[in-house]
């Protein structure tokens, strides 16, 4: 059972379907269309498998954590159990860096002792700070 988000072990890796496809034939069994990140290295591949090949779910663990401010490259997290704190590089967190805000409480995903990525809340309150001006013809109304 594929879905979005999902993470697997596949050719010595961890890999997380970005997109999937389930395709039946006129012949022959079903195949699912995949394209799949390498979580590790961040390349894609788009590959395509029988139906009923099994693969080995990975289930991280998860750590709370607090991010606490970003040092160069690195994002500091202060550990909610140990208060140990935690540097981890901008492309391990990948888009989920643009939406960290100061004492924001996160979960860390683990795995095998490596932290893999971090998981944000549902909601995040950000500010807007610079728009592009409205032109003519972009609203319903005209713009301003």
């Amino acid at each position: 059972d594929f879905y979005s988000g999902i993470k697997v072990r596949w050719q010595d890796g961890i890999w997380e379907v970005v997109e999937y496809q389930h395709h039946k034939m006129g012949r022959g069994g079903a195949v699912v269309r995949t394209k799949l990140k390498n979580v590790e290295t961040g390349s894609i591949v788009d590959t395509t498998f029988r139906s009923g090949e099994k693969f080995e779910r990975i289930i991280y663990d998860e750590k709370p954590a607090q991010f606490l401010y970003q040092e160069g490259d690195n994002y500091v997290f202060m550990d909610m159990v140990s208060y140990d704190q935690l540097y981890i590089p901008k492309d391990v967190l990948g888009d989920a860096a643009n939406y960290l805000t100061d004492n924001l409480e996160v979960q860390l995903e683990m795995f095998e002792g490596r932290i893999m990525g971090v998981e944000l809340p549902k909601s995040v309150e950000l500010k807007v700070i610079d728009t592009p001006p409205g032109f003519k013809g972009d609203t319903v109304s005209g713009g301003g």
